[in-house]
């Protein structure tokens, strides 16, 4: 089975005060690292380059060392729909990758019903992005901004959709767009609206409340929808 040297991989303290119940998390912070892959997990990747041999592999044993922490030890975390983890029946998590920093978060299903958490490094949406990632109402907003307070709140924004996008797929299955979701900061929560209620019938609400904060050069976002 898959050898994980503990040393570098770290119980999270930041993401689990992205939730308000409990979640297990593992993180990495630094670059990504080749760690030896479950044979079925390696048979996912079979062709992929180095770097991104690094980042599957190393968000795979965080998220290994998380299953741990509720019970389930050395499951080999598989590929599905559109790339996203495979996890035991009982349990929802997500992986994040971002530049210097890996991360995922667990928790059992009877807790959450989906899922979602994000890290991207600061800077990370660039103005030209906007019109693909924005809406108009947002764009709007942002522009209102200036420096570092248009920086570090266009990455929270595209970061917070993201997250939710990984939440609901949990639940879903299905595609929801950027500009097809809003997003409204208040303080450190972030709320969730999407535009086109309806679209996707297992969501059975019109507004979610997510958490963000931000540590060094990275913002950190994390959402979930209670069972």
């Amino acid at each position: 089975m898959t050898l994980i040297p503990e040393e570098i991989f770290k119980p999270s303290v930041r993401l689990p005060k992205l939730f308000s119940r409990s979640v297990a998390a593992h993180e990495l912070q630094g670059p990504a690292r080749l760690v030896n892959l479950h044979p079925s997990e390696a048979a996912c990747i079979p062709a992929a380059a180095e770097k991104r041999r690094a980042e599957f592999s190393t968000g795979r044993a965080c998220a290994r060392l998380a299953l741990a922490d509720v019970g389930f030890a050395d499951f080999p975390i598989l590929m599905g729909e559109r790339r996203s983890p495979v996890w035991p029946d009982a349990l929802v998590g997500s992986i994040t990758h971002a530049d210097g920093y890996c991360g995922a978060v667990v928790a059992r299903r009877d807790c959450y019903r989906g899922i979602g958490v994000d890290a991207e490094r600061l800077n990370r949406l660039k103005p030209e992005a906007e019109r693909l990632i924005c809406t108009e109402e947002e764009r709007v907003w942002l522009s209102k901004l200036e420096g570092d307070e248009r920086i570090l709140y266009a990455t929270t924004l595209f970061s917070a959709k993201e997250a939710f996008y990984k939440c609901q797929f949990a639940l879903t299955r299905g595609w929801l767009g950027f500009r097809e979701v809003q997003v409204e900061f208040d303080g450190a929560q972030f709320e969730i609206r999407l535009i086109v209620p309806g679209k996707l019938p297992e969501l059975d609400s019109e507004v979610y409340v997510g958490r963000f904060l931000v540590e060094e050069n990275h913002v950190f976002t994390g959402i979930a929808i209670e069972a």
